[in-house]
């Protein structure tokens, strides 16, 4: 008996009082103090024990599959044993399902018959009544599963007996009662029974058959006393179906899924739909995409599969928008301009090509512009001006401002002698350019510079490549030369740069550093009697471009002034575009650029978006005048427009220029737009910071003491042009979105929404086209076993176990038990038996 605390009273006096009683504890206070504490240390026991098991159980499973997971704690035991059971529920090898398990055990009944065949087969010297009684047995227990009708038994007689039994038996007789009785176990007398030659053929079924006792001892005279392989045969319906029971080599004993088996009865029966329906919810259950396997489930409810679908066609849909906006982005701008990564040196560009025009259109000494233009405005008498003079005047018009003699008839159409004219009355290289210097040398200027013919009229160029490699001559005319500069630069591309083993003075010219000392220096001179202001207005010097070393100048559109009694110094800082190597397999509009090899111009052999809209206008002038200017290149068929022309090319010009604004919606009709003129995938631009100061150069000839009577009526201007930099950064075109991030993109959306993946997609292959066509390619050979499995022996021998009387029919045959019509009958013996 348990009692409590003992209550002291209060000390009086020094001494301790005695207790007063004993009281008895409550079953409450005794099972909370006592029992409880018990029990939890035997359910802690029990849960450790169990917790014991199971980490044995579940470390034998798990080293099965690979894993060592020997040290383990509680919770990391249950965390894996759900897992496992997850695991075994996704591979429905929890669910009960009385058919799979009906199909597993007997295929497992049929493997272990397969074994002991195998194992009678191989053994030597084994009785063949007792192995026909046990494989007999055997078939009529798999009878009993199916419940369909008996199993016969097909022994295969080879026609030579194997070299593993050292004894041979002669002929044995035993009536079918004895085979029903027969208990003798495996003796040796049962081997040594009787004599007989082991190489003799053996009977020929087809000719052996006979009633009674005669059948029974045919049916048994066996040449040799050792097991044969069988085949169970299995009555049905619709036929008879064989199962070889003797182990093939590399049979696959698993079990069917009960999808496949219903697919191939639906299939077997022509019930093509229900066929496809249960391959869907086989698909259904195998698949790795969220959400479908909840289609197929017969275990959720409709209004369950309802919503499950909902969710997955909006999941669908979602996915399907956001990658249509991906697959836009990806269309439509694939491709963007960066900064490299490196900076580039100078000197591996060309130093920029500088095209000079003077605003002096002609000389003095051959037409007085201001006073030839009054003659025609006053309507003074054309024989006050001789034609030759009047041509030289029409010639000057097509460079002078085209408002100067807009509305006085000049009566020429064409004029193939303009640039004749031009060239003979303009001024000369060699008055112009008084002095040049390059990288800090002196030079002469007609040295470095060669002529140009602009629709400015006569220019100069600096630093231009030849006219063999920047046009196609074979297809312009042959009237006179557009540039007269000769030296090669099969050194340099516009695409690919200079060559790695290219010398320092290669052409085209490069610098090797930046600064007015590395750059150029040029004199330039006109003298004031030759100025005229009427043709080219009050401004009067020099007009400068700054262009591409392939690119044909268009001095109009882009210039610098340098006025005379002027210095302008011009620092230039380039400006380069290049494309990656991964941008070549993109379409041209893809990337907004061609690559010389993709573009091919009629008069250009460089590709150039500049050199492109020359041709451009050429061939829109072409078209609406009738002709072409002067200037532009042409064929041996086409007309220099005279100057009567001069308003319609201009307006020709204008009306291109505002085709791309008008046709905005429509490009059909835009010109401009056919003319399909991107910028070239690599190009340089030449971007200038001008400064300008007054040239005293009268002082300095003056502090010279150089007379300056040698130069009556001169009037200079110095220009100087160098890079500002020894270093620029170069841009880039690059992918913004390629294929590689399209797909990251896609797949990331799609495992998001739905967990698709690659493999997901080829299981909807496989389940659309590998697996309709093995389940239909094993429908077909199930329907054709017997012909495949019967011509495998010599001859079969064929039994059935229900029949009072056994038939020794030849392999081939329709039937292998005799019908009653035959049991009456009496069958001739062959001649062998």
């Amino acid at each position: 008996m348990v009692y409590g605390n003992m209550i002291a009273e209060p000390v009086m006096g020094g001494k301790i009082a005695q207790p007063s009683s004993l009281e008895p504890v409550s079953r409450t206070y005794q099972y909370r103090k006592v029992m409880k504490p018990m029990l939890e240390r035997k359910r802690r026991a029990r849960i450790n024990r169990c917790l014991d098991e199971l980490k044995e159980l579940m470390v034998s499973a798990l080293q099965n599959e690979g894993e060592n997971v020997s040290k383990l704690e509680k919770a990391d035991i249950l965390e894996l044993t759900v897992r496992h059971l997850h695991k075994l529920r996704r591979q429905q090898r929890l669910a009960v399902n009385p058919v799979i398990d009906a199909d597993r055990f007997r295929a497992g009944f049929t493997h272990a018959a397969n074994e002991v065949s195998r194992c009678l087969a191989s053994t030597s010297g084994v009785d063949i009544k007792l192995g026909t009684k046990l494989m007999t047995h055997l078939g009529h227990r798999l009878n009993d599963l199916d419940k369909v009708s008996p199993l016969s038994v097909q022994c295969e007689q080879n026609l030579q007996s194997p070299p593993i039994s050292p004894f041979s038996s002669s002929s044995s007789s035993a009536s079918a009662a004895d085979l029903q009785s027969y208990q003798m176990p495996l003796t040796p007398q049962s081997f040594r029974s009787g004599s007989g030659n082991p190489n003799s053929p053996s009977p020929n079924p087809s000719e052996c058959s006979s009633t009674g006792s005669e059948s029974q001892q045919s049916l048994l005279k066996i040449q040799e006393s050792v097991w044969r392989p069988c085949w169970f045969v299995r009555g049905t319906a619709s036929g008879r179906k064989m199962f070889n029971v003797t182990p093939q080599h590399g049979t696959d004993s698993r079990s069917v899924s009960n999808f496949e088996l219903k697919a191939i009865n639906a299939i077997d029966n022509r019930k093509i739909c229900r066929g496809f329906k249960s391959l869907f919810l086989e698909y259904c259950s195998n698949s790795t995409i969220h959400g479908i396997k909840y289609f197929g489930c017969k275990r959720r409810t409709l209004y369950e599969k309802i919503w499950w679908i909902v969710v997955f066609l909006l999941s669908v849909y979602g996915c399907g928008r956001l990658i249509q906006n991906i697959y836009r982005k990806w269309d439509q701008t694939p491709v963007i301009v960066s900064f490299n990564e490196k900076s580039t040196p100078v000197w591996q560009i060309p130093f920029p090509a500088v095209t000079i025009c003077p605003e002096t259109k002609m000389k003095l000494q051959y037409l007085n512009f201001t006073a030839s233009y009054h003659m025609l405005l006053n309507d003074t008498d054309d024989e006050a001006m001789d034609e030759d003079s009047f041509n030289r005047l029409r010639a000057v018009a097509q460079v002078c401002d085209a408002h100067v003699l807009q509305g006085i008839p000049l009566n020429q159409t064409y004029d193939s002698a303009c640039v004749d004219y031009l060239r003979n009355m303009s001024v000369s290289l060699d008055e112009m350019l008084m002095y040049c210097k390059w990288r800090n040398d002196m030079d002469f200027c007609n040295n470095i510079f060669t002529e140009t013919l602009t629709e400015e009229g006569l220019c100069f160029t600096f630093n231009g490549i030849a006219a063999d490699d920047m046009l196609r001559k074979e297809e312009l005319h042959k009237d006179y030369a557009y540039t007269t500069e000769n030296r090669s630069s099969v050194q340099w591309t516009l695409e690919n740069g200079y060559r790695e083993d290219a010398a320092i003075d290669t052409y085209p010219l490069r610098v090797l550093g930046a600064g007015a000392r590395a750059g150029l220096n040029i004199l330039l001179r006109l003298y004031e009697y030759d100025l005229d202001y009427l043709c080219r207005g009050p401004v009067v010097g020099f007009k400068v471009l700054l262009h591409t070393s392939s690119e044909y100048p268009q001095v109009s559109k882009q210039y610098f002034r340098v006025p005379l009694q002027q210095e302008v110094i011009i620092s230039v800082k380039p400006q380069m575009i290049t494309t990656s190597d991964g941008l070549r397999d993109y379409a041209p509009h893809r990337r907004q650029c061609y690559f010389n090899h993709e573009r091919r111009l009629k008069y250009f052999q460089v590709y150039t978006q500049q050199n492109c809209e020359l041709e451009c206008i050429t061939n829109y002038t072409l078209r609406s005048c009738g002709c072409v200017k002067f200037s532009m290149p042409r064929d041996d068929r086409t007309e220099v427009c005279g100057a009567s022309k001069i308003e319609c090319y201009n307006e020709a010009e204008d009306e291109l220029l505002s085709q791309e604004v008008k046709y905005s919606v429509d490009k059909s009709y835009d010109f401009r737009a056919k003319c399909d003129c991107l910028p070239a995938c690599t190009s340089v631009q030449y971007d200038a910071e001008i400064s300008q100061a007054d040239f005293n150069w009268k002082n300095l000839f003056m502090a010279y003491k150089s007379p300056m009577d040698e130069f009556p009526g001169v009037q200079l201007s110095r220009l100087t042009i160098y890079f500002k930099e020894a270093q620029f950064i170069t841009s880039k075109r690059s992918e913004l979105y390629g294929v590689t991030d399209f797909l990251a993109n896609c797949g990331g959306l799609l495992g998001l929404f739905m967990g698709v993946s690659l493999l997901s997609l080829a299981e909807i292959i496989y389940f659309c086209s590998i697996r309709p066509f093995v389940i239909l390619r094993g429908t077909t050979r199930s329907k054709q076993a017997p012909a495949q499995v019967q011509p495998m022996a010599p001859s079969l021998y064929v039994f059935d176990m229900d029949k009072p009387k056994e038939a020794f029919l030849r392999r081939g045959s329709k039937s292998p038990t005799l019908t009653k019509q035959d049991e009456g009958k009496e069958v001739e013996k062959p001649k062998d038996c």
